[in-house]
């Protein structure tokens, strides 16, 4: 499976901004969410990288190869990328069964395949279940009916299922019926079975050797690879303009010797007459110039053939193509015997698929995602998240190289959602595959992903695992939006010491050290944000006196965030002047910990018991604070209570950037 890679990236309309500058590195097998709110830009993402919309500018490539880039003119359709898209609505034709759902997108599929004899591939499938009569005899006296007759459905799923074959074996293997035999008659037919079928594959191999074919093990043609001659004529153009002194001798050597420039090119070179007429033309334009714009002129001549090169490769990789020095097409198509030994390679053409090879995928995925038993069912006799499964196996059964999914299981009830986030997990594993998935749900994210991809105006926030993501959120935004329920915000007046010790006063006159995991230096650090601050303005200010830069519309806001109280909830955009000692102080509800012997006096203000946990809420003076206890245990609104701000993960954000500072503990000290 491929990497992907965004480099400075921008989607906008007019002065919207949908993504501004996003750089994302995807590893290829990872599963990546991208999170964020409504309109944040997460979808605008996904379907750049699958070619369904085109960006403003910045450069997307797969595998190391651009598959956009503004710059170089590039642009594959999504056609060509051969990535997989999951949506919200399923989208299955409700008139066709399970099994026509998943063939129908590979029906109509013509595409760069490597070319294979599918007679001799089903021939010795069919040899190998016929290797092993007992077993089938024991797979279809396993489907027995209440009637004592076989279930022939069931029967033929669990051939399919365990030698791997497709529909056609495993339903001419039934029709044998060798449980009604005797267990010599059995092992008589099979062995007269399997000859018949050894005589067939002789006869194949023996056409293809009369032809001068070579046809391997798995059926797969043989070929000598094919020279790309566009790219070997790009290649040597540029590097003989490279060379471009030696080119210029070549006009004094056809002047010294009378013979024309184009064949004394044509001769020195070893290219055709359109090439050297090319090569002509550029040493005639830049022979009367002086060395200095010479060296201009080959510049930019170079800089085009570059881009020219990038882009006969990047389409040579999306018709499934490597490109090695000498200019040979090695195909990179991911099939069992994929490995180049330097000399035969797959033969490959622009063709469809046979019904053998639609088949064997179709059971290949079904077997993934576990709807073997469903395929001849209409999508109306599915419940949601079997038909959610088979749009899973309809979008898996081309073989993407990368799976996008935009929310997919938003449409199902909760108890579902939870099993399909499960069933997700275990299909990334399975398949091996790249997946991207978009989601609002922040749950969703931290239990699918290996890495979480948290936009927000069309900005990248934090691009981490999940829990780093939850522990060391990059700023209060990120604290804010992942975690549930939420992280309780304080504003804190804080003074620094001599001795480095950070004393705050918060909640109402309460008194704190906070202990930091880290050596923190604020004097210092105000400094560099102001910095910070002041560079990035003179940055913006360059940049609007460009004359083609659009100003973004929808500017970019201070982080908010809202501290609950009694009477109100205060939000932190209130229009106001901010000291420089003031600090925020981000508390996950995990860390209050309530007990006879806390240090903190508060009141119960309310209790939500869940049976594995209680989520509570705590009055200090006018401050509201959220809590969770874990276990089966419910407290009495109004009652008193204690409480301490227990563990080293508490964090410490500026208040004026919005960016955090430290992990740290807190030390209550008294009022």
């Amino acid at each position: 499976m491929p990497t992907i890679d965004l480099i400075n990236v921008t989607k906008r309309w007019g002065d919207f901004y949908a993504v501004d500058n996003l750089n994302l590195h995807i590893d290829d097998y990872s599963f990546i969410t991208l999170l964020g709110p409504s309109g944040c830009g997460k979808t605008t993402t996904l379907r750049m990288i699958a070619g369904l919309e085109t960006p403003t500018s910045g450069k997307i490539l797969i595998n190391g190869i651009p598959v956009f880039d503004s710059e170089l003119g590039i642009n594959i359709p999504a056609s060509k990328r051969h990535v997989g898209f999951l949506f919200q609505n399923y989208a299955l034709w409700p008139h066709m069964t399970v099994q026509k759902n998943i063939e129908f997108g590979l029906q109509n599929l013509k595409d760069y395949f490597p070319v294979i004899d599918s007679d001799y591939t089903k021939i010795k499938n069919d040899i190998l279940v016929l290797s092993n009569p007992n077993k089938v005899i024991e797979l279809v006296k396993n489907n027995i009916d209440k009637k004592g007759k076989v279930d022939k459905r069931r029967a033929l799923i669990a051939i399919i299922d365990y030698f791997k074959v497709s529909n056609y074996t495993a339903k001419e293997i039934f029709e044998l019926h060798l449980e009604e035999k005797q267990e010599s008659e059995i092992e008589s037919l099979a062995k007269s079975k399997i000859a018949e079928k050894e005589k067939a594959l002789e006869e194949i191999t023996h056409k293809y050797e009369e032809k001068g074919i070579d046809l391997n093990k798995d059926g797969y043609i043989l070929d000598e690879p094919e020279l790309a001659e566009d790219y070997i004529a790009l290649k040597l153009t540029y590097e003989t303009i490279k060379d471009y002194k030696t080119l210029l001798s070549y006009l004094d050597i056809a002047s010294k010797e009378g013979e024309k420039p184009l064949k004394v090119i044509m001769r020195k070179t070893n290219v055709s007459q359109k090439t050297a007429k090319i090569l002509l033309d550029f040493a005639l334009s830049i022979k009367d110039l002086s060395d200095n714009e010479k060296i201009e002129a080959v510049n930019n001549e170079l800089a085009d053939y570059s881009a020219a090169l990038e882009r006969v490769k990047s389409n040579y990789l999306n018709n499934n193509f490597h490109l090695n020095e000498k200019g040979e097409m090695i195909p990179s198509i991911d099939f069992d015997n994929k490995n180049w030994d330097g000399k035969k390679v797959h033969q490959i053409k622009y063709r469809k698929l046979s019904a053998e090879e639609i088949d064997l995928k179709v059971r290949h995925v079904s077997r993934v995602v576990k709807i073997g038993e469903f395929m001849e069912r209409y999508p109306s006799e599915l419940s949601g998240g079997q038909q959610q499964r088979v749009a899973i196996a309809r979008t898996l059964a081309p073989g993407p190289k990368v799976l996008f999914m935009d929310e997919p299981l938003s449409n199902l009830d909760a108890k579902l959602r939870l099993e399909m986030r499960g069933e997700l997990k275990r299909l990334h594993l399975e398949t091996g595959s790249t997946f991207v998935y978009v989601t609002h749900d922040q749950l969703e994210a931290m239990t699918l992903a290996t890495k979480i991809c948290l936009i927000n105006n069309g900005v990248l926030q934090q691009y981490d695992a999940p829990l780093d993501v939850y522990k060391k959120p990059n700023n209060i935004f990120v604290a804010d939006f992942v975690g549930s329920p939420a992280i309780n915000f304080i504003e804190a007046l804080v003074n620094q010491s001599e001795d480095k010790k950070i004393n705050l006063t918060m909640l109402d006159g309460l008194k704190f050290e906070y202990v930091p995991t880290i050596d923190l230096d604020l004097a210092k650090l105000k400094v560099e944000r102001d910095e910070e601050f002041k560079e990035k303005e003179e940055q913006e200010n360059a940049l609007k006196a460009n004359k083609k830069f659009v100003e973004k519309g929808n500017k970019d806001v201070s982080f908010k965030f809202a501290i609950s109280k009694v009477t109100e909830t205060v939000t932190s955009d209130e229009e106001r002047n901010i000291a420089d000692n003031e600090y925020v102080i981000g508390i996950r509800p995990e860390f209050i910990y309530l007990s006879d012997n806390g240090d903190i006096q508060g009141e119960i203000y309310n209790a939500l018991p869940s049976g594995m946990e209680t989520t509570v809420k705590i009055r200090l003076n006018e401050f509201l604070l959220t809590g969770v206890v874990f276990g089966g245990v419910d407290y009495k609104v109004g009652s008193n209570c204690k409480l301490n701000f227990v563990g080293k993960e508490i964090l410490l954000f500026d208040r004026k950037s919005g960016k955090l500072l430290s992990q740290g503990s807190l030390k209550y000290l008294g009022k």
